[in-house]
Formats: structure tokens, sequence, C-alpha cells
């Protein structure tokens, strides 16, 4: 994935503007996505906890909401200027997400149950990472709104974000049994700036 969110210094101060007023439609287009979203995923969570395995279909519609969901997450967070499609249709997939949304027909009904009690931990450190995100986020904006520039270290902190949410995302929406660490492997070497 890292070879699609590649490091672009400049910043267009007037695609800066023009986010404010695109992200309205696609949080408005993510919103009801979302909503399908969480339709299909009860659905799959009851077929795997009877059948034993994912459905295809439904695997397909929770990979594609994530990927919709990263795309947008790129564009909102400065990563890239680059516009994702405002309806789902319109998807440009830039982003490499094969590694972490794989098919897998078989899922393990053990692993529904401890998956239950292994979202919490994973919950609490991505949400402290979100808390971290969003303050260099508004420094990232500030940054690209006086200067038309990005700093490098915090556009890692960015992106070691969007990795880390899309293991655990992966994982909470059924898509794969394989569990996220605990603690994001990104993390380290992206706080080099703060030490």
């Amino acid at each position: 994935m890292e070879e699609y969110l590649i490091y672009e210094e400049q910043a267009s101060r007037a695609e800066l503007i023009v986010r404010i007023f695109y992200s309205i439609g696609i949080e408005i287009v993510q919103g009801l996505y979302g909503i399908l979203a969480g339709v299909v995923y009860f659905i799959q969570w009851i077929l795997i906890l009877i059948l034993g395995e994912r459905s295809e279909i439904l695997t397909n519609v929770l990979i594609g909401y994530t990927e919709y969901c990263v795309q947008t997450i790129a564009y909102r967070s400065l990563v890239t200027d680059k516009r994702p499609g405002l309806l789902p249709k319109e998807l440009k997939v830039y982003l490499n997400l094969e590694e972490y949304l794989i098919f897998e027909k078989e899922a393990s009904r053990v692993e529904l149950i401890v998956r239950i009690f292994y979202s919490i931990p994973i919950s609490i450190v991505l949400y402290l990472y979100a808390i971290l995100y969003s303050i260099c986020f508004d420094i990232q904006w500030i940054a690209v709104l006086i200067t038309g520039k990005r700093f490098k270290e915090l556009d890692g902190v960015l992106k070691g974000f969007a990795k880390y949410w899309i293991q655990v995302i992966a994982y909470l929406m059924l898509v794969t049994d394989e569990r996220p660490e605990i603690t994001p492997k990104d993390l380290d070497v992206s706080l080099e700036i703060f030490e």
C-alpha cells in the first residue's frame, strides 16, 4: 500500500478549500453506504455463525465500503489531492488493499467470539491513535494553508493511521480472520518528530 501513498511535498491551497465542500458530499454518500454495509455486516455475521463461511458477494460489498472509506480518508486527511469518486460506482481504486482485504470463504465460529473480546483493546488503541491523527491532521492542514507544503513526518503519521485503520476495519467487518496487532507497527517510525 505504501507505493500508493507516496509523499508529495507540494499541496494545493485551492484544493484545500474545495476539499471542505467536496467532503460534505462524500460524507453523505459514505453515510448511506455505511447503512448498507451495516445490514450486510449483520447478515454476514449470521452466515458465519450458522454456516461457518462467508458469502463472497457480501464480502465484496464490505470490501467496497472499506475501499471507499480509505479513499475518502486519504483525501480528507491531506495524504493525497486525488479526489475519490463521489459515488461508489465511480471508484477508481488507487490504494493497494489486497494485502489486507483477501476473500476467505471459510470462517471460524470461534474467531467470531474471540473477535468480540479482541475488538475492545484494538478499538481503544485505534481511538488513541485517532486522537494523535487529529492533532497531526490539524497541524498539516495549517501547514498546507500557510506554506503550500506538507510535512513529511506528519504525512507518515497520517499514513500509519490509514494502514492500521484498514487492518482493524477489515478484521472487525468480518472480511478476514487475521487479527491486527494491538499496537500499530508504523507508529514507532512515524513518531520520530516528537522525540
